[in-house]
C-alpha cells in the first residue's frame, strides 16, 4: 500500500500507513514512546538531534559505498553482498543503535527446515545482502537461493513464535518484516534507501531511524519477556485500535453528513421537481439516499487527493493551482466551517459543481483539473427523471450553503481523545479508514 511518503511503502496491511504520520508529528497515544530516553540518548539530545547527526554521517557512508560497488561491479554483475554488509549496512545499524551485529553459525532452523539468515541481534533475525540480490526473486548463486529472501524471512518469522519483528536488506532497500500469520501474504514497512538518500529526503529518514532504531524493537521487559513487548509492536497495536475509532467516528460523521445533505437539497426552493419526484414514487427513497452518498465519497476523494497534493495534473500551471486552491478546493471549505456556518445562498455548491463535473468530464485546465471519471461520471444504473436538470442528479439541484458547510463540517472534523473537535488527518489517512 502507497503511503504519503515518497520513499515509504507499507505492505501486507503491518501497520496502518497513518502510523507514519502520527509519529512524524509527535501525535502518539503515548508520548513517552517518542523521549530521547526510551532511545537511550543521554543528556540533553533530542530524537531529531541524534537522527541528524546519523543522517549526516550515512550520507558519506552511503556516497563511499555507492562508489566503491561501482568500481567492483562496473556492470552491475554478482550479488556485491560483503562490501554491502561491511561498508553500508553494519554501519547504518551501528548508527540505529544495534552496534557490532553478530552473525548467525548456519542461520536458524525450524524443525528439519533451515532459513540461512546471515544475522541476529537478540530476538530480532536479521538478514543482510548485497544490491545485486533482488529480495522478491530467487537469486542463483546466492545462499538460499531456493527461495526469495523475503519469503524465506517471512516464513521463518510465520513459523518461529519467538520472534515476531525480522529486519531484510540489500543496501538499497530495508524492510522491518512483522509475523503475518493473522495476515495474508507477506507483511513489512519498506524503506527506499536509494530514494532516501539519492533524493536528500532527511524527513522520511527521520522516521526510518525512529522505526528502526534498535530501542524500537528491544524486548522492554528483558529477554524473558514476550517479543511483542517492543515500542514498534506496542505503537502497531495503538495505530490499528485508533483507526478503528477513527473508522467508527468517520462513519458517524457520514452518517450525520448525509442528513444535512439530503434536508438541505430538499428544502431548497429551486429543487421542486427533486420534492415531486420523490412524492410521486419517480424517484425512490433508495435511490436518493444512493445519490448522496455518491456525494459524500466524492468529498471525501476530493479531501484525500487534495491534502496528498495528488489532484491537479502535474503540468498544470503555478496560476491554476493558486486559482483552485482559492477559489475552488475542498480544504478552504474546511478551514471556513471552523468559524462560519454559512446562510441561505447556493454558491458553495455551485462551485463545487463545477469541479465535480469537471473531473467526470473533460477537465478544466484554468484550475489544474484532470478528467478522472469513475467516481464522477454520472451513475449509469441511477434513475433519470423527467424534470431532472442534470444527468448526475445532486449536480441538478441547488443546496445552501448552511446546509453544505455542515455537511462539510461533519466530514472534516471528528472528536478527538481531548473530547475537543480535531481536523481529520486525510493527508495520512489509511485506506481502510
Amino acid at each position: 500500500m502507497s503511503t504519503a511518503f515518497q520513499a515509504i511503502t507499507v505492505v501486507g496491511g503491518v501497520v496502518p500507513p497513518s502510523l507514519l504520520g502520527r509519529i512524524q508529528s509527535g501525535q502518539v497515544s503515548d508520548p513517552k514512546s517518542l523521549q530521547p530516553t526510551t532511545y537511550h540518548l543521554i543528556g540533553t539530545e533530542t530524537v531529531r538531534d541524534a537522527a541528524s547527526r546519523s543522517w549526516m554521517y550515512l550520507k558519506s557512508a552511503w556516497q563511499a559505498w555507492r562508489e566503491l560497488d561501482a568500481r567492483k561491479r562496473p556492470d552491475a554483475k554478482g550479488p556485491g553482498t560483503g562490501d554491502a554488509r561491511q561498508k553500508w549496512l553494519l554501519v547504518m545499524l551501528r548508527e540505529f543503535g544495534y552496534g557490532q551485529v553478530p552473525t548467525t553459525s548456519g542461520g536458524f532452523h525450524v524443525d528439519d527446515a533451515a532459513y540461512p539468515i546471515s544475522h541476529r541481534w537478540e530476538a530480532v533475525p536479521i538478514h543482510l545482502l548485497g544490491p545485486g540480490v533482488d529480495l522478491d526473486r530467487r537469486n542463483p548463486g546466492v545462499e538460499g537461493a531456493s527461495r526469495a529472501p523475503q519469503a524465506m524471512v517471512q516464513e521463518f518469522l510465520n513459523r518461529e513464535e519467538e520472534h515476531l519483528w525480522a529486519i531484510l536488506s540489500n543496501g538499497l532497500k530495508l524492510r522491518l518484516l512483522r509475523d503475518s500469520t493473522a495476515l495474508a501474504g507477506s507483511a513489512y514497512i519498506e524503506f527506499d534507501l536509494e530514494t532516501i538518500f539519492d533524493s536528500d529526503l532527511y524527513p522520511e529518514f527521520q522516521i526510518l531511524w525512529q522505526l528502526a532504531h534498535q530501542s524500537r524493537l528491544a524486548k522492554r521487559g528483558g529477554p524473558d519477556a514476550p517479543p511483542a513487548d517492543c515500542w514498534l509492536e506496542s505503537w502497531r497495536s495503538e495505530s490499528i485500535d485508533a483507526g478503528a475509532r477513527a473508522l467508527d467516528k468517520l462513519g458517524l460523521g457520514v452518517e450525520k453528513a448525509l442528513m444535512h445533505l439530503g434536508t438541505g437539497f430538499l428544502r431548497h426552493p429551486d429543487n421542486g421537481w427533486l420534492m415531486d419526484a420523490l412524492h410521486s414514487g419517480e424517484l425512490s427513497p433508495r435511490e436518493f439516499h444512493k445519490a448522496l452518498l455518491r456525494t459524500a465519497y466524492r468529498l471525501l476523494f476530493c479531501f484525500v487527493v487534495e491534502d496528498r497534493g495528488a489532484l491537479l495534473s502535474p503540468d498544470a500551471s503555478t496560476a491554476a493551482q493558486e486559482r483552485y486552491a482559492t477559489y475552488f478546493s475542498t480544504q478552504r471549505l474546511r478551514k471556513m466551517v471552523r468559524n462560519r456556518d454559512g446562510g441561505p445562498h447556493p454558491d458553495l455548491w455551485r462551485t463545487q459543481k463545477i469541479v465535480f463535473n469537471a473531473l467526470g468530464g473533460n477537465g478544466l485546465d484554468a484550475v489544474g483539473l484532470p478528467a478522472l471519471g469513475g467516481l464522477f461520471d454520472p451513475d449509469s444504473r441511477a434513475v433519470q427523471l423527467e424534470q431532472q436538470p442534470n444527468p448526475d442528479l445532486l449536480l441538478g439541484a441547488e443546496l445552501a450553503n448552511r446546509d453544505y458547510l455542515a455537511a462539510i463540517r461533519k466530514l472534516s472534523w471528528v472528536v478527538g481523545r481531548t473530547e475537543r473537535l480535531q481536523p481529520v488527518d486525510y493527508h495520512h489517512l489509511g485506506a481502510e479508514e
